[in-house]
């Protein structure tokens, strides 16, 4: 796993790479129209950017005092709220992975999963651990819930709120959930038929 320095700036970066290697596709593949990218995955890239920008310093000690509320005590050590906030991306790109999971959505975005997989170290999501997948989307929750609290404290909050969507908690929830059913379950065909509304939407 990579240092959160690092994870954050790649994060930050990914909507950059991910055009980048588009581009790239797009020239091999221009006639087979079916199987280019959609800009549902360019579009959840920038989401990701936004959760890393948002990570700024100066913000900090608002998203502190948040994190102080419901951690185990009072003080919460400066490698403590680093571990939180990389818990958040972690999060978030587990959320997204999962997102396009169904074999058609993990064919045509291979280049989003690719990079989100480089940026975890895996291979797929079954190699993170039970508690690591659990940690992180409920350090994704959390951080979802303080950005709603103060989406009329700043802008970046107001932005990231409408990006992220008022079923949010719904979807982490149900990923969540999903980590202990089997994909070829109503689960599987869920994925299948959110990602093809995803990518009709997003086209």
């Amino acid at each position: 796993m990579l240092e959160f320095a690092v994870f954050k700036q790649n994060a930050m970066l990914l909507t950059r790479k991910l055009t980048r290697s588009n581009s790239q596709y797009l020239g091999c593949m221009g006639f087979f129209s079916a199987l280019i990218p959609n800009s549902g995955s360019l579009d959840d890239s920038m989401t990701i950017g936004m959760i890393a920008d948002s990570f700024n310093t100066d913000l900090d000690d608002s998203l502190l005092l948040y994190v102080r509320s419901f951690f185990r005590h009072s003080v919460v050590k400066p490698e403590e709220f680093i571990d939180f906030k990389n818990k958040v991306l972690i999060g978030i790109y587990i959320l997204m992975l999962s997102r396009y999971s169904s074999t058609v959505c993990s064919y045509v975005n291979k280049n989003f999963i690719d990079l989100l997989q480089h940026d975890l170290g895996i291979s797929s999501l079954s190699d993170l651990t039970n508690d690591l997948f659990d940690q992180s989307l409920t350090a994704l929750s959390q951080y979802c819930s303080y950005v709603y609290e103060h989406r009329t404290d700043k802008k970046i909050y107001n932005d990231l709120n409408n990006r992220l969507g008022t079923m949010i908690q719904g979807d982490i929830e149900e990923v969540r959930n999903s980590r202990f059913i089997p994909d070829d379950s109503w689960y599987g065909a869920y994925c299948g038929m959110f990602c093809s509304i995803w990518m009709t939407n997003k086209s």
